[in-house]
């Protein structure tokens, strides 16, 4: 291989190395992650972080429906349709979202803050007697959903969010 062959295959993974890296980093500064805490499975989603139980699995949906304990992070495509009854699931759904879309914008109309960033939230009881609690980021388009029978545990995940 020649000098000139070198420097150039050289330069090129430099290239490739950098790349890489710097689309890591913006992944990892503006998107979803998880990780395991002593707490439970830490979830985020653009800065906003909420602590879920660890048993609980990745996106067990049908339909869009939660169908068992489960947190919603980035589900990909859904298919439309409908599951009736609805099962009584707990659940935490961790969303960016077009605010002016979401219904869950126009639910949570309490101001607050957590962590210093200003936050609008809701809470109520669903038809099937859950708790529903939200959260509403309107600096990162960002929407925290809690749903479940135990009104102790939306007390408990709600109280673990965080925005960094």
């Amino acid at each position: 291989m020649s000098r000139r062959a070198f420097w150039v295959w050289g330069a090129a993974a430099v290239a490739v190395v950098l790349v890489v890296a710097v689309v890591w980093w913006v992944r990892a500064r503006s998107g979803s992650g998880e990780r395991l805490t002593a707490a439970g499975r830490e979830i985020s989603k653009a800065g906003v972080t909420v602590v879920v139980p660890e048993a609980w699995t990745k996106n067990r949906l049908e339909c869009g429906t939660p169908v068992a304990d489960t947190y919603v992070l980035d589900p990909g495509d859904v298919a439309t349709c409908a599951l009736s009854p609805e099962p009584t699931v707990s659940y935490v759904a961790l969303r960016e979202s077009d605010l002016s879309a979401d219904p869950a914008s126009s639910a949570a109309t309490t101001a607050g803050e957590i962590g210093g960033v200003p936050v609008r939230t809701g809470e109520g009881t669903l038809p099937d007697g859950r708790t529903r609690w939200m959260a509403v980021v309107p600096d990162r388009d960002v929407v925290v959903e809690v749903v479940s029978a135990d009104p102790g545990l939306v007390e408990a995940i709600s109280g673990s969010v965080r925005i960094d």
